[in-house]
């Protein structure tokens, strides 16, 4: 299994899920401003939702090459934790028939045969 490769995945995931955190702040300031203060929401304090929607898809596909990884190093119960978070997702995010939601649902699949030929 390629360590390195597994620790950039993993700094990757960790500065998204930061980024993801950032905008989930900007959104719950702007929502406290305008409900308690009335004040109008600046232009350029506005969280952008397409951008939001990017980062959180990059993040799936990020943990779904981990699982990959993982799978491949015979660590079945974190890549199928990944995997199973990759799907919640792109489902929420894209829909359940979604070409890349049924990419990780195949990937699943594979884990869990797999696991039952050990």
């Amino acid at each position: 299994m390629c360590t390195s490769a597994l620790e950039l995945l993993k700094v990757s995931t960790n500065t998204l899920e930061e980024l993801e955190k950032s905008f989930a702040f900007q959104i719950q300031d702007w929502c406290h401003d305008s409900i308690c203060w009335k004040n109008p929401q600046q232009p350029n304090q506005r969280v952008d939702e397409h951008v939001w929607q990017e980062v959180t898809l990059l993040k799936a596909t990020l943990l779904e090459t981990k699982a990959k990884f993982l799978l491949r190093g015979g660590h079945f119960d974190s890549s199928e934790e990944l995997c199973r978070t990759c799907i919640s997702i792109r489902t929420v995010t894209l829909g359940h028939n979604h070409a890349q939601t049924l990419a990780a649902q195949e990937l699943l699949a594979k884990l869990v045969r797999m696991r039952s030929k050990m």
